[in-house]
């Protein structure tokens, strides 16, 4: 297994950038992906609460942001935990949670995938994982580590949903290959300090950070992760360009969908 430090200097300049959580939700407004992935954690939700109907389902969003899906899982009835790197973030989501009138529902921490001791073994019926949070870990010890994290604060059946931006997404653009290419490159010459889809993004969030780091991922490598974290992979879900629906499964279509939805059960 490959050995990188999991948090680059490009993650935590976006993690501690004030602007970045002040312009999130405003960048974000009617974004078709967050209708698409709420869409779907409310039916695994659904799935969990008519097995769990004598207790409320807990919901853990890994990466919360400023609270979007937070707030949904609350007002389904869910309790949800949240937690982040960002205090920005956090603060937003505070607020954001207030608002929504859910604040009995949520419990905030400032945290990192790689550190959930705050959680007990076996207390979460569902974690998520959206917009491309499990990427912004570099190497793949460091996401298998974290993959191995939430499972252990899963419960027996519980559902893990994460969700990853594909290494082969715009397919019809030379200078995306070109990019392609030179992380191929990158991760031959260093094997150590690079893999192949680790991308660089300059002028990230409307320039609000000057240079960004995330891993992409092809299919076979999400559901090969989650499988070597220890989860029974239910399914790997395309996404389609517009990011407002889903893809059927083929070659063609894995690479032009815009990313993937991995969903996995704890044995």
């Amino acid at each position: 297994s490959r050995v990188m430090p999991a948090s680059s200097p490009e993650v935590w300049d976006y993690i501690q950038s004030v602007e970045v959580a002040g312009r999130f939700d405003r960048d974000h407004a009617d974004f078709p992906l967050f209708e698409l992935d709420t869409r779907m954690t409310l039916g695994l939700l659904g799935e969990l609460q008519a097995v769990r109907s004598s207790e409320p389902v807990r919901v853990l969003d890994l990466g919360c942001g400023t609270g979007r899906t937070l707030i949904a899982v609350a007002q389904a009835g869910a309790e949800a935990v949240g937690l982040d790197l960002s205090p920005h973030m956090l603060e937003k989501a505070a607020k954001n949670v207030a608002e929504a009138g859910v604040s009995d529902r949520v419990r905030l921490f400032r945290s990192d995938l790689a550190s959930l001791r705050f959680l007990d073994e076996a207390s979460v019926d569902l974690a998520v994982c959206l917009y491309g949070t499990l990427g912004l870990l570099r190497g793949q010890q460091a996401r298998l580590d974290a993959l191995r994290n939430v499972r252990r604060v899963l419960r027996p059946a519980g559902l893990l949903l994460v969700h990853v931006h594909n290494r082969t997404y715009p397919p019809h653009s030379p200078k995306h290959w070109l990019r392609l290419w030179r992380s191929w490159r990158a991760a031959r010459r260093n094997p150590a300090e690079a893999e192949p889809g680790d991308f660089y993004f300059d002028d990230y969030a409307g320039a609000a950070v000057r240079r960004m780091f995330m891993h992409t991922f092809c299919r076979n490598e999400l559901h090969d992760a989650l499988d070597k974290a220890g989860y029974a992979v239910r399914t790997i879900h395309l996404i389609h360009p517009s990011r407002a629906n889903l893809l059927e499964n083929g070659l063609r279509n894995r690479l032009r969908s815009h990313g993937f939805f991995g969903v996995a059960v704890r044995p």
